[in-house]
């Protein structure tokens, strides 16, 4: 197995394989095989549920197996932020991302609906 194939099986998203391909050789000029494969294994571990998946090209590219995630610690979310996340997850399957453009979007959509009862 290459280096390449090793980094693609521990990558969770399978697009772009050849463009991923092509980056990743410009990423083992700046780091080593081990380097990246440990930043994928910090990415997979410490991305958000509700966020998307990077585009393995992007990853290489940006260089974000250096990047440094907060310490995950004992914290929970707060009762406001289990509110939004919980409502968001039923009726927009967690696409507004983050509590304030939730909270935007629940505002537009209260508008519309009353917008159309008038």
């Amino acid at each position: 197995m290459s280096d390449f194939d090793a980094f693609w099986a521990a990558y969770p998203s399978k697009v772009g394989k050849l463009a991923a391909e092509q980056e990743y050789a410009k990423a083992r000029k700046r780091a080593s095989a081990a380097d990246i494969l440990k930043g994928v294994d910090a990415y997979v571990a410490n991305k958000p549920e509700w966020k998307e998946w990077c585009n393995p090209k992007t990853f290489l590219h940006q260089g974000r197996w250096m990047d440094e995630y907060e310490p995950k610690g004992p914290t929970q979310r707060t009762e406001i932020d289990n509110d939004w996340f919980e409502e968001c997850k039923a009726l927009h399957d967690l696409a507004c991302g983050e509590r304030l453009f939730h909270y935007h979007r629940m505002l537009r959509d209260h508008a519309a609906k009353k917008e159309q009862a008038s």
